[in-house]
Order: structure tokens, then C-alpha cells, then sequence
């Protein structure tokens, strides 16, 4: 099982985000499998998601499918950008500034100063152990 270090700059102070619990919440509930490089892909009958991906869904951000391809208002593998509240994380979600995060594999290996969510889910950081950081990253508003 990967795991990881969060770096944060001195005296960071976690950001509100709207809707954080609902998301965190989501990736917890284990209602959506992992998959990467897509927000939303199906594969073998079942729908596999981005943590990205989670978000557009607890976002209630409408799923289109084009010749068997799903997608976020035609948006396949970034944010779209109709989510105003999370313009800061950009289309792959970038962390805060100064942020970075290593991830260490079960072998040991570590992948230094990833900078985005989109980097975390597609090295294989478990739903739980991202929605440990966002929670470490960012508080709750409604």
C-alpha cells in the first residue's frame, strides 16, 4: 500500500473549501471505485473515477457520454471549469502554493514534490488517504 509526506510552507494555514466534507465523504465511502487518467471512465461495466472525478459527482456537475466515453461536460481528464469555488486547484487540481507531497511505495520508492491531486490519484494514493490530505489542506464550508 503507497503512502505519503505531506510538506507544507511554514505557518500554512488550511484554506476553506466549500463542500470539503461532502467530498472527503465521498472518497471514504468506498461507493466509487478508483481508476486514473479520467475523471470518469466505465471498464468492464463499472464506473471508475478520478478523486477529481468524485468531486464533479458531489458537485452534481452532469456526466455526458460521447461514443461510449464519459465525461464532465465534455471534460475527460480536468476539472471543468463551470466549479467556480475550486478555480484555484486549476484543471488538475494544484495544491496550495508551497505544497508538495511524496508518495512512497509499497516497494519504498519515493515520487517527490507531486503537486496536484490529479498526480496523487494517478500514482495509486488510495481515495482515503487523499481525502487524509485535503482534510490536512483545507476546512469545511458550506
Amino acid at each position: 500500500m503507497n503512502t505519503y509526506f505531506l510538506h507544507l510552507p511554514d505557518n500554512y494555514v488550511p484554506i476553506p473549501l466549500l463542500h470539503r466534507d461532502l467530498w472527503t465523504a465521498a472518497l471514504r465511502s468506498g461507493n466509487f471505485k478508483q481508476g486514473q487518467s479520467h475523471l470518469i471512465k466505465l471498464y468492464n461495466g463499472e464506473f471508475n473515477f478520478c478523486c477529481l472525478g468524485v468531486l464533479c459527482e458531489v458537485e452534481s456537475i452532469p456526466r455526458q457520454s460521447k461514443e461510449g466515453q464519459y465525461n464532465y461536460l465534455g471534460h475527460t481528464a480536468i476539472l471543468p471549469d463551470i466549479i467556480p469555488q475550486y478555480q484555484t486547484f486549476a484543471d488538475s487540481g494544484i495544491f496550495p502554493s508551497g505544497v508538495t507531497v511524496d508518495i512512497i511505495d509499497k516497494d519504498g520508492n519515493r515520487f517527490q514534490n507531486n503537486q496536484s491531486f490529479t498526480e496523487l490519484n494517478d500514482s495509486g494514493l488510495s481515495f482515503d488517504l487523499i481525502a487524509d490530505i485535503i482534510d490536512q489542506l483545507y476546512t469545511n464550508y458550506v
